[in-house]
């Protein structure tokens, strides 16, 4: 996905927004594919036509004028990457639904053109043909809604026309089958719309929750590192799982050292009294909460300084912390 789903404008804007930007990428991605495709298809269709055509100049000329739209339509990619936000989100898609217009009219126009009058076989030649065209664009255009709907429409509204005009039975019965053939087309390009705008959305709200979990993580370290009072949090266990920039002034210790250490290491009762003989020994009730507790700080050196420690209990999902102000 392009560099524009991250840019910070773009989480600025109503998510209908992103969604589009969003869906102009996958287009845009899949458009030399899609071309290569119209490149190889041209030539198949025009000698399946060979034999069946009086003139092959028309031929020629018709794969010329494919050739060239191929071309112009193959600059579209690099124009698109190097100038994207320079337009709006409707200037590309009106420049992709003049593409789709085009590449629709291209076909329909070979349909009417070599329509083969009083040959039923070359008729079901360019019926496959028209379908196999349309499939194709609902493979590749239905990342949004109206480019197959008109690739589909300015393909299969002239043929049908012709088709009509011919007056033959086999040429009515496809007069009746493909406007049936290009309803379930639709239909199946509306799907893979609908699929691909919640795939979309989904990803995109959940690259905004990520963004939103980094910048209130960002806030708590930085709170963390500017307290002034020392914090030392603990599992159920009595052993340390994180020591604030505080903390490690205090003690002299890192808190890559201290993680996952016993709060021992750091502190000493300095009498009998219950309530810090539990808090060393990690054993940590109800009663060495919510109260100052009077020990003894030991610096790396094993000299002791006087502190006071008051603790509170959270509950979180994977267990019970204690939490310690000195």
């Amino acid at each position: 996905m392009s560099n524009r789903l991250h840019h910070e404008k773009e989480f600025a804007e109503p998510i209908t927004a992103k969604v589009r930007w969003a869906q102009l990428d996958l287009l845009f991605k899949i458009l030399p594919a899609s071309t290569v495709g119209h490149l190889v298809a041209g030539p198949l269709f025009v000698a399946a036509m060979w034999q069946q055509s009086e003139s092959t100049l028309p031929l020629l000329v018709w794969l010329s004028i494919l050739y060239v739209y191929a071309g112009i339509r193959i600059l579209l990619v690099p124009s698109y990457k190097r100038s994207a936000l320079q337009h709006t989100t409707n200037y590309w898609e009106n420049l992709f639904l003049t593409d789709s217009t085009v590449a629709g009219l291209i076909w329909g126009g070979a349909a009417v053109w070599f329509f083969p009058a009083g040959d039923p076989l070359y008729q079901v030649v360019i019926a496959c043909a028209m379908i196999t065209m349309g499939a194709a664009a609902v493979g590749s255009h239905s990342y949004m809604r109206l480019p197959p709907l008109v690739f589909i429409g300015s393909l299969f509204i002239p043929f049908g026309i012709r088709l009509a005009m011919e007056g033959t039975q086999l040429a009515l019965i496809f007069a009746v089958v493909m406007p049936t053939v290009a309803v379930y087309l639709i239909k199946t390009s509306n799907d893979i719309y609908k699929a691909t705008v919640d795939n979309i959305k989904s990803r995109i709200e959940a690259t905004e929750r990520g963004r939103q979990l980094r910048d209130s993580g960002a806030f708590q370290t930085a709170l963390l590192s500017q307290m002034v009072d020392a914090l030392i949090t603990m599992d159920d266990k009595g052993n340390i799982d994180l020591f604030n920039q505080s903390a490690e002034k205090m003690f002299g210790r890192t808190a890559e050292e201290m993680t996952g250490e016993p709060i021992g290491l750091l502190l000493q009762c300095m009498n009998e009294d219950d309530e810090c003989q539990n808090l060393i020994n990690g054993e940590i009730g109800q009663a060495s909460l919510d109260k100052v507790i009077k020990v003894s700080g030991k610096s790396p050196g094993g000299s002791l300084f006087p502190l006071e420690v008051v603790g509170t209990r959270v509950t979180m999902q994977d267990g019970e912390r204690y939490s310690f102000l000195v």
